[in-house]
């Protein structure tokens, strides 16, 4: 270091370096002084300047990694949320045909019913015929037996193409 008390610069020595007596510095050992002091603060600066370069672009690595890791989380969850959206559309389908399938089960028990109710009319309206009239039920009865019987006697003595009418 210099000293500015007018007198010519002297050069200061350190403990790390060997006991020197102090003596003025030239104007040459001045500038290859201020020389080198220039260099290495230009090395200086260049070593920051390429830490510096450095740590931006290991910065803008991890901010891509972590972008491209985002991106795979988001290629995964949407992966998964189409194999959930498929399973639920899936399930939902299946209902609706089992739905349906229901309903053609009691439309047709609903009709083989509403059969069973025609028939159960009918006998109830014949039951109600033979009980209005129970002589006439009789008679019909007694008609049908008779007609039976003489079928059979008609259709040993007639071929079959000439039996009577019933």
């Amino acid at each position: 270091m210099a000293t500015t008390t007018g007198k010519k610069p002297t050069r200061r020595t350190t403990t790390s370096e060997p006991q020197m007596t102090e003596t003025p510095m030239t104007d040459t050992q001045l500038r290859e002084a201020v020389v080198q002091l220039l260099e290495r603060e230009q090395q200086a600066r260049e070593q920051r300047e390429l830490d510096k370069k450095r740590e931006e672009e290991a910065a803008v690595a991890r901010k891509e990694q972590e972008t491209e890791a985002a991106m795979n989380r988001m290629a995964r969850s949407v992966e998964i949320i189409k194999y959930c959206v498929l399973s639920i559309s899936s399930v939902m389908a299946i209902s609706l045909v089992i739905g349906i399938l229901v309903l053609m089960e009691v439309e047709r028990e609903a009709e083989r019913i509403k059969g069973e109710v025609v028939e159960i009319e009918r006998e109830a309206e014949r039951i109600y015929e033979k009980l209005s009239n129970p002589l006439a039920a009789v008679g019909a009865s007694f008609d049908r037996e008779l007609k039976q019987r003489l079928g059979l006697f008609t259709s040993d003595a007639a071929p079959s193409s000439q039996r009577p009418e019933e």
